[in-house]
């Protein structure tokens, strides 16, 4: 009976590892996208009428990542994704690169992914802005770099560049608040041009209330440079047990400190437990979604904490707080747009098909969306948000026009 009992379990080793790598074979293949192409003809005009109201000059998407393995650039995506043994975390790799629509052949530059997506920038929206994110590594508690808990890394010169060299561009740099010349690295990207910071707490070991931070906090007040943070749980790069850095009310030092605080994803995953609170036993722990917005709600936080709606289609994230977001109309002026490519780029994370059934998109818009997906996934972003909505009690329920116009958070900015 052991005998038969390690032959099953190997043989359902087997066949998962099968399942695995035939999927990380299949899949990038099927999810990889053709060049950029402008719209034409009636899907065009269709997609002109998602502009009507709004100034495409203040349409900055204030989450895009800058991404590279360091063909051309110090940029580099962490050993254990491009390891074909790992199989699960190499699939994740190779689904990324799919959808951004680009080869993993180590002899690809990284300047083919930044063409592609400026490609698309420019046929959705030339009059408006990205807002280009860094994106710093692991540093420990001695104030280290820790390559191996570093699954990304784009380095603040390159987005800097980048800037310099495309108007279109508005460079966000990332530096890690634990680093020993933490101050120094701030100012130099200031200096050099960047209008906003970039932390992923849960990913990166930063515990936003740790004291270390509160220089971090006064520079960033004084020269009017907001700071984009991830709330919520972290599932799109590795977090490990740090999800409990993602609570927004973590964010509190920031806010008392007079900095423009602006919360990724509207905290839309995970469950966020005060440490001094005690849960009643049939109470579970407050969502995350929750936490934020008691915070935004908070007349203390007004004209400092916004948050930004990139990721909030995604399957793992609509189902659950969409709906609410849609119809909390009190919240609308606290949010702003961003969209978190590439990952509207990958098909089965964000799924019309699904907000259809959930009762968020008509049938009408959805097949609008996927036609625009076909041809640009970064508008595929806009367009989906702009028609997204919640039909109650006779009223329908959208996202308003000024979401959009995410340049007035940078109106003040100065470096």
């Amino acid at each position: 009976m052991a005998l038969m009992t390690r032959r099953r379990a190997l043989l359902g080793l087997g066949t998962l590892a099968g399942g695995v790598l035939g999927a990380r074979c299949a899949l990038p293949h099927l999810l990889r996208h053709e060049p950029p192409r402008p719209l034409e003809g009636a899907l065009a005009a269709e997609v002109e009428t998602c502009f009507a109201d709004v100034d495409r000059t203040k349409l900055w998407d204030v989450h895009v990542h800058l991404v590279g393995r360091g063909v051309g650039t110090q940029a580099f995506v962490g050993h254990e994704l491009t390891n074909r043994l790992a199989l699960w975390k190499n699939l994740q790799y190779e689904i990324y690169a799919a959808a951004a629509g680009l080869s993993t052949d180590d002899d690809t530059p990284d300047a083919a992914y930044l063409e592609r997506l400026l490609a698309l920038h420019r046929l959705g929206n030339p009059q408006g802005k990205l807002v280009l994110l860094a994106f710093d590594q692991f540093v420990d508690e001695q104030g280290n770099e820790v390559p191996d808990r570093s699954e990304l890394y784009t380095p603040n010169e390159y987005v800097l560049e980048v800037a310099r060299n495309h108007p279109d561009v508005v460079p966000g740099a990332s530096v890690h608040p634990y680093r020993t010349d933490a101050l120094a690295r701030l100012e130099r990207a200031l200096d050099g041009g960047a209008r906003l910071i970039k932390w992923l707490p849960n990913a990166m070991g930063i515990d936003p209330r740790d004291a270390r931070c509160l220089p971090f906090y006064r520079v960033l007040a004084e020269r009017k440079v907001p700071l984009l943070t991830h709330t919520g749980d972290e599932q799109a790069v590795d977090a490990r047990e740090a999800q409990a850095l993602g609570h927004p009310a973590r964010l509190l030092p920031a806010l008392e400190a007079g900095v423009t605080v602006i919360a990724a994803h509207v905290a839309t995953t995970g469950a966020c437990v005060d440490e001094r609170a005690t849960l009643a036993a049939d109470v579970g722990p407050p969502s995350c979604f929750d936490a934020l917005r008691s915070l935004l709600r908070d007349p203390r936080t007004e004209g400092r904490l916004f948050a930004d709606i990139s990721a909030i289609t995604q399957v793992n994230r609509a189902g659950a707080h969409l709906a609410e977001l849609l119809m909390d109309t009190a919240l609308h002026a606290r949010l702003v747009n961003g969209s978190d490519y590439p990952l509207p780029a990958i098909d089965p994370l964000v799924s019309t098909r699904y907000l259809e059934r959930q009762g968020l998109l008509s049938s009408a818009h959805r097949a609008l969306c996927n036609q625009v997906f076909a041809h640009n996934p970064l508008l595929f972003d806009y367009v989906l948000k702009r028609k997204v909505r919640v039909l109650a009690g006779g009223v329908e329920h959208r996202l308003p026009p000024r979401v959009f116009e995410s340049a007035r958070l940078f109106d003040g900015s100065r470096a």
